[in-house]
């Protein structure tokens, strides 16, 4: 018998022995709560947590006179929300399911982890906070993952990356700390390495250490899945040297540059949605930055209505605004901000580190006045009473 298919009978016999085995439990079979909730954890173990979750949902909490036992299905649960949250693109389904992970796994967390399983559990609660933008409170469980969840370490370093240099309390020297940390430890995979070297670009463009950020892109690979994020922030640096630099509308080579790396990006393979996104974005700026407003208004425009429900919606708006108010063209204006306000939602679906939603308040509010001093009244008086509700 071959090797091949003697693991597909194997496979095989494991899937018919679990159906069996759950049969066996839906018709009241002989194992007890406790058993069933191991059983859970067996499964967690070999990464099916969906199965691992209809199990626990089979165990009635009233019926569990265990703190522990309580504590493990709370875990199985919220494990396979996050895992459900994690796959999902409609950012109003993740957070919604990240919602459901966080009530779960903070409810395990306060009667403890099952054993063996602190570090796992706080990793899925940590990254399912940070997703919601419960920074201050992924802090905590996202240190702990770092320390005791190899598996998910680098996931959770980065998140704490994110939160010391967007957070509320900014802080790029944390960062760096951080960094060095992770990139201290041995046996590192190349692909840790390229996100190590990505987010060594990222630190030191917070820091306005910019001659120090395209030797550090430079080691990047070409066929990295990571180059297209270096490419990125490093357009983006470019970018902004060139508005504190160079005249508006004059030429730029930090700009043609700027451009080109975003081009490469878009004859990539495999570019993650959201990059592909913050490209259309980073591209638009530049047209604004060199005066091409309506190039700009194109760009921002399609970013605009291919994301209704991400924070690019509302970002390439206000962008869009402004480039439209430059242009003098008012019921465009006036068109953009009652679309916004028509696919405007849940606040929390346009929560991002780029824009934070106080920040686009006053971007909104500065459009306003300056269609009043314009002296546009009839268009300032539209655009006041079509402000989204953020």
């Amino acid at each position: 018998m071959s090797r091949v298919r003697f693991l597909a009978i194997l496979g095989g016999l494991v899937c018919i022995s679990t159906a069996v085995l759950f049969a066996w439990i839906f018709a009241g079979g002989g194992t007890n709560e406790s058993e069933q909730l191991e059983l859970g954890l067996r499964l967690v173990r070999r990464g099916d947590f969906e199965t691992a979750a209809t199990l626990a949902r089979t165990v009635q909490e009233p019926k569990i006179k265990k703190r522990f036992d309580k504590s493990t299905r709370h875990f199985l649960l919220g494990a396979s929300a996050r895992q459900e949250a994690d796959a999902l693109y409609y950012r109003p389904s993740r957070t919604e399911k990240n919602e459901v992970a966080v009530e779960h796994l903070q409810q395990s967390r306060e009667m403890k982890f099952p054993p063996g399983y602190e570090g796992q559990g706080n990793f899925l609660l940590g990254m399912a906070l940070y997703d919601l933008f419960r920074w201050d409170e992924a802090i905590a469980p996202l240190s702990v993952a770092f320390d005791r969840w190899p598996k998910g370490r680098s996931d959770a370093v980065e998140r704490l990356i994110d939160i010391d240099l967007y957070g509320a309390k900014r802080d790029p020297d944390a960062a760096w700390d951080r960094l060095e940390r992770w990139a201290a430890l041995s046996l590192q995979r190349q692909n840790d390495i390229d996100r190590i070297s990505v987010k060594r670009m990222e630190i030191l463009g917070e820091r306005k250490e910019d001659d120090r950020i395209e030797p550090v892109w430079r080691a990047v690979p070409i066929d990295s899945p990571m180059r297209c994020n270096a490419n990125l922030i490093l357009a983006r640096c470019l970018r902004q040297q060139a508005r504190d630099s160079d005249p508006i509308s004059a030429p730029s080579e930090k700009r043609e540059r700027s451009l080109e790396l975003l081009r490469e990006i878009e004859f990539m393979k495999t570019v993650p949605t959201e990059i592909r996104r913050r490209t259309t974005f980073e591209r638009g700026m530049i047209y604004r930055d060199s005066g091409a407003l309506k190039q700009a208004v194109s760009a921002m425009s399609s970013l605009r209505l291919s994301s209704p429900f991400e924070p690019e919606f509302m970002i390439a708006g206000i962008e869009e605004i402004d480039a439209l108010i430059d242009l003098k063209m008012y019921a465009e204006t006036i068109a953009t901000l009652e679309q916004l306000k028509k696919n405007f939602n849940n606040p929390t679906w346009y929560e991002n580190v780029w824009m934070p939603l106080d920040r686009m308040r006053r971007r909104l509010l500065a459009a306003a006045i300056q269609l009043f001093e314009t002296g546009v009244y009839a268009e300032s008086s539209q655009f006041v009473e079509n402000l989204p509700d953020l």
